[in-house]
């Protein structure tokens, strides 16, 4: 979480939870702040899945407290 400022506040933990429910699917669940940083360890975890042969991906956002532009 941020403050008016643009100052991470507690809670602003980066972290990502994977769910393979089914084989070939696979759910990606981002906690925290979306930013510059945390950005390229969400995309080389995509990429990772893709290139194990996940067919569908669901990336969950519903934790995500900031997104960077």
């Amino acid at each position: 979480m941020r403050d008016p400022g643009g100052t991470a506040m507690e809670g602003s933990d980066f972290r990502l939870e994977e769910d393979y429910s089914r084989p070939g699917i696979l759910v990606v669940s981002v906690h925290g702040d979306l930013d510059l940083h945390s950005a390229d360890q969400l995309g080389d975890r995509l990429v990772a899945a893709v290139d194990r042969g996940v067919t569908l991906l669901v990336v969950d956002l519903s934790d995500v407290e900031f997104v960077d532009s």
